[in-house]
């Protein structure tokens, strides 16, 4: 018998065990069969597209006339979510607590989000799309969290578009982390800290940057400069699963 088939029924067999000793329960209202039940996906609200500087209405995402001085190297941005306390505990239990499923139902949000913005893929193959994250730093990653969220959304989405996933900005500086510092020091703290990993091809016209959460934007301008100051000639635009107004 095929050792494929057999390592796959294995796999099936002892993740069905694993579900019956410890089943899948509902991350905010407990109820098992699924980390997100449907009564509580209907509680999760849509963001509106909006300019990423100053938050008013904009189609697709893209930075306003009257703010692109603020953001000259970011193109545009892509939120899913508003932060409510049930996306706010969704993206914790992503983040803090090991609960990886979260990223797949995120990442699929975000997806169609991509697919839905005709701006993006305005004259454009889909070859020509390139889907990277926003790095932590090696210590982080390997000595206290053990994995990167940006980068599990990240490739999940790259998959689901069918575009190609690179690790093409590093953090080269173990920065405080912005969820713990307050609105002034968050638009200091990463700067100077992020530096290209990895060269783009040629072929690259549009990079899109996977993040959890945006609040102040610092680390929306700071990759888009890093980028840019490269690859001028690249659109830059950001996909997040929500927007904190702290």
């Amino acid at each position: 018998m095929d050792i494929k088939f057999l390592r796959n029924r294995l796999c099936k067999v002892i993740q069905k065990l694993w579900e019956q000793i410890f089943p899948i329960r509902c991350v905010w209202c407990k109820m098992s069969g699924e980390l997100i039940c449907r009564t509580c996906m209907k509680k999760i609200i849509v963001h509106p597209e909006i300019c990423p500087s100053c938050h008013k209405h904009s189609n697709c995402g893209k930075i306003c006339s009257d703010c692109k001085g603020r953001y000259p190297d970011l193109d545009g941005i892509m939120i899913a979510f508003n932060y409510s306390t049930l996306v706010k505990k969704l993206i914790l239990s992503l983040k803090y607590y090991h609960i990886y499923g979260i990223s797949d139902f995120f990442a699929q949000k975000l997806s169609l989000l991509c697919l839905c913005n005709y701006l993006l893929f305005q004259n454009i193959e889909y070859n020509q799309i390139l889907i990277t994250a926003v790095p932590s730093h090696r210590y982080r990653r390997y000595f206290i969290k053990g994995y990167n969220q940006s980068e599990l959304l990240a490739k999940a989405c790259a998959s689901q578009l069918w575009v190609n996933y690179q690790t093409l900005v590093k953090k080269s500086k173990n920065t405080s982390s912005q969820a713990s510092l307050d609105r002034k020091k968050r638009l200091t703290n990463l700067h100077g800290s992020f530096k290209l990993a990895s060269p783009l091809t040629n072929s690259i016209k549009t990079v899109i940057v996977i993040d959890d959460i945006t609040t102040t934007g610092s680390t929306l301008q700071e990759i888009a400069q890093c980028i840019k100051n490269s690859y001028p000639h690249v659109r830059v635009r950001w996909a997040v699963v929500a927007r904190s107004n702290k």
